[in-house]
């Protein structure tokens, strides 16, 4: 069976399924090129989508990109990393996304990220010469910065 969705206007940079929740909701998400991310809804056991994604627009500039992606373990949290050196999360507690922060620690291009297996922690790689260990603690985000430049 072949399902297409439609929700960027130009390519997509990452995808990625939602791990298994707390409710039969499941979710794709994707980062497109035209600095937008998309989740679709869909329900575990069946193939079929929700016909519109929720798109949030993230251009912060003429020609930023999302680029990459990452679900925390529980499905309740998203991390999106762009090329405006931000990194944007968003909530699934709510059984909607919802976005509720945005990083601005590196200062280039945020080009990989991924979450622990075990916790709320997410490591994001940045053209920056950076590598942070971001960590959710006391109502905010707390970065420890790993120095890989010369």
């Amino acid at each position: 069976m072949e399902c297409v969705l439609h929700g960027h206007q130009s390519g997509i940079n990452a995808t990625k399924f939602s791990p298994f929740c707390k409710t039969d909701d499941r979710w794709l998400a994707s980062v497109g090129s035209e600095g937008s991310i998309c989740f679709w809804k869909y329900q575990i056991g069946t193939t079929e989508f929700e016909p519109r994604p929720i798109k949030f627009v993230e251009k912060s500039r003429a020609g930023a990109q999302m680029l990459c992606l990452s679900f925390s373990p529980g499905g309740y949290f998203v991390a999106a990393g762009s090329s405006d050196s931000v990194i944007r999360v968003y909530s699934f507690h709510t059984y909607s996304p919802l976005k509720i922060c945005e990083l601005d620690r590196h200062t280039n291009v945020v080009e990989t990220l991924c979450y622990a297996h075990l916790s709320n922690s997410f490591i994001s790689g940045s053209k920056d010469g950076t590598a942070r260990i971001w960590r959710y603690e006391q109502q905010s985000w707390r970065a420890i910065v790993l120095n890989y430049s010369n």
